[in-house]
C-alpha cells in the first residue's frame, strides 16, 4: 500500500510538470535519450515504460530530473549531502503562491502562502524522511 501511495505521489509530481520541456532521465549515471511514457514500481525496482518497451531498474540507479521544469528558481538552504534540516529558502515563487509539503504517504505536512521572495519555510517540526514540496504546478523532492 505504501508503494502504491508513493507511486501515486510521484506520478502526481510528474503530471504537474508535463507542460514544459522534457525531463532528463539518467540510469546508472548515463543519460537515456528515450521518452518515458509511464512509470510503475515492482518491489524495490522502478519499471520505465517507453511506448511498447519496458525496462526495470533498481530505484537507486534511476534519476529523473526536471531542472527546466521546476519553476522554482532556486532552493537556498544549509544542506549536507542533499539533506535539509531547518529552513528551506525558496526563490522565484510568486507572492501568494501556496507551498505544500507532503510526506511519502501522501499526507500534507506543511501548507504556507508565500509572502516574500525569497521565502522561508520552517521544516524543523518534520521527522527525518523524504518529502515532496509543491509550489503551484511545480514539485521538488528533498530529504530531511
Amino acid at each position: 500500500m505504501k508503494k502504491l501511495i508513493l507511486s501515486m505521489v510521484f506520478m502526481l509530481a510528474l503530471a504537474l510538470s508535463v507542460n514544459a520541456a522534457e525531463p532528463t532521465l539518467t540510469i546508472n549515471g548515463k543519460e537515456v535519450e528515450k521518452t518515458v511514457t509511464k512509470i510503475t514500481f515492482e518491489g524495490d525496482n522502478v519499471v520505465l515504460h517507453f511506448g511498447n518497451e519496458t525496462e526495470a531498474h533498481d530505484m537507486n540507479s534511476v534519476v529523473l530530473t526536471f531542472s527546466a521544469l521546476s519553476g522554482i528558481d532556486e532552493i537556498i538552504s544549509y544542506s549536507f549531502n542533499g539533506i535539509i534540516d531547518g529552513n528551506i529558502v525558496l526563490g522565484g515563487i510568486p507572492t501568494g503562491t501556496v507551498v505544500e509539503i507532503y510526506d511519502t504517504t501522501g499526507k500534507l505536512r506543511v501548507s504556507e502562502k508565500i509572502t516574500s521572495d525569497p521565502a522561508n519555510i520552517d521544516i524543523t517540526t518534520l521527522n527525518k524522511g523524504i518529502y515532496l514540496l509543491k509550489a503551484g504546478k511545480n514539485c521538488v523532492k528533498f530529504q530531511k
